[in-house]
């Protein structure tokens, strides 16, 4: 009986540990199964558990790289409650772009392009996302947006939309001093204007 108790003993222990590790944060945790009983059998989903929890993390982060992490947060979330069946909405739709983009990139380098619409996204991006927006997608040089619930409560879409567009010619005055710097250039900047 002392024997048993003791395997008993250790089993728990190590599924505890393996649990207080899993609550830290620790998802490349796994217990040993020791055994073919309830406690391997329950350490066993442990361990099913804690893969599932892994390969809905590196899905986190993949896509993360390119969606919208609420997005991708979501989509999990809807999975795991058997996904919710499609639904109409109003939402709020938001395009930009800039003007006269085709004859500014004949007149700057690849590279100060690039500096300058990442400058531009990362500005842009900051401030949709400040204002419970989400990016939906870059083209070329034209960003698209949405604002819907959740992510905008309510009927507050529509405000957080245009909360954002204001914030973002406010943004573009400050981003128009820095093109000296983005661009290298200290005369004939280009004029930077977003419709």
């Amino acid at each position: 009986v002392a024997l048993l108790a003791q395997r008993f003993t250790r089993a728990f222990r190590r599924l505890l540990a393996g649990t207080r590790s899993a609550e830290a944060g620790e998802l490349a945790v796994e217990v040993p199964v020791t055994s073919r009983d309830e406690i391997g059998q329950l350490t066993a989903a442990f361990n099913r558990m804690m893969a599932e929890l892994r390969s809905k993390e590196r899905i986190k982060e993949t896509f993360g790289q390119f969606l919208d992490p609420r997005l991708v947060t979501k989509v999990l979330g809807a999975q795991a409650q058997h996904s919710q069946p499609a639904e109409r909405r109003v939402v709020t739709i938001f395009f930009s772009d800039i003007k006269g983009f085709s004859s500014l990139s004949e007149q700057l380098t690849a590279d100060v392009m690039v500096r300058l619409l990442n400058g531009y996204f990362t500005a842009v991006t900051k401030i949709i996302r400040a204002q419970n927006g989400i990016v939906d997608k870059f083209i070329g040089d034209a960003v698209m947006a949405f604002w819907a619930p959740p992510f905008s409560p309510g009927d507050q879409h529509a405000t957080d939309a245009c909360l954002a567009a204001l914030a973002q010619q406010a943004a573009l005055e400050d981003f128009r001093r820095e093109l000296s710097n983005l661009t290298g250039l200290r005369r004939n900047l280009p004029d930077f204007r977003v419709r």
